[in-house]
């Protein structure tokens, strides 16, 4: 399952480091986030629509800022996994094994996904760490 490691990778570097990838708070950007998911439940596919208002209310993103509430977060997500959930979990204890490694690709990476999209939208560009 390629995206097992990338979906932990994001899940952690993101919001543990959100001040050196994003400008303006973590619970600014999540509320304006869950605002705009509530604002458009209609449009979900099903399942999401169901957990929406409690990711939400439970601020989701925001936990991830801790890496204790990681694990547990990952865990439940491979409960709901039609299939291979277990290698998603699996994935954590190479994360924390390579965390450091991870984060330095992550840094590389980041700042040139931020340049493709604004270069998509003509946005400015983005000022690297």
């Amino acid at each position: 399952m390629p995206g097992s490691r990338w979906t932990c990778t994001t899940t952690i570097a993101l919001p543990c480091d959100w001040d050196r990838y994003a400008e303006g708070a973590l619970d600014d950007f999540s509320a304006r986030f869950y605002t705009y998911l509530l604002s458009r439940l209609d449009d979900l596919p099903p399942r999401l629509r169901a957990i929406a208002p409690r990711i939400a209310a439970h601020d989701w993103l925001g936990s991830y800022r801790d890496r204790a509430s990681v694990d547990p977060a990952v865990s439940r997500i491979a409960t709901r996994l039609s299939r291979n959930g277990e290698r998603l979990v699996d994935c954590l204890t190479d994360l924390r094994r390579h965390e450091a490694t991870i984060g330095a690709g992550f840094d590389a990476f980041f700042p040139q996904l931020v340049d493709h999209v604004q270069a998509l939208r003509g946005d400015p560009p983005y000022a690297s760490p």
